[in-house]
């Protein structure tokens, strides 16, 4: 299966990760510094110019206090359901 940024599954889990972080009340700098990475790195992904690894999404989770497992459920209910 080819990868589209624009896919729904894509666009929803960028969307519940922002979701997410715009809850914790962190700034993109503010999870950037927490992820030890850039705050493009936060833009780019919420934006869809990059894709996350599967690993990136677990840290991700981490960071916002997030079990990564309910975000998989949040998503795939989302858009395979």
């Amino acid at each position: 299966m080819k990868r589209d940024r624009s896919s729904v599954p894509e666009e929803t889990l960028r969307t519940l990760l922002r979701q997410k972080r715009i809850e914790k009340g962190y700034s993109q700098l503010k999870l950037s510094l927490l992820l030890d990475n850039t705050r493009t790195f936060v833009s780019k992904y919420e934006s869809g110019e990059r894709y996350l690894t599967f690993t990136e999404v677990i840290l991700i989770c981490q960071v916002l206090g997030v079990d990564p497992m309910e975000v998989t459920k949040e998503v795939e209910k989302l858009t395979f359901s």
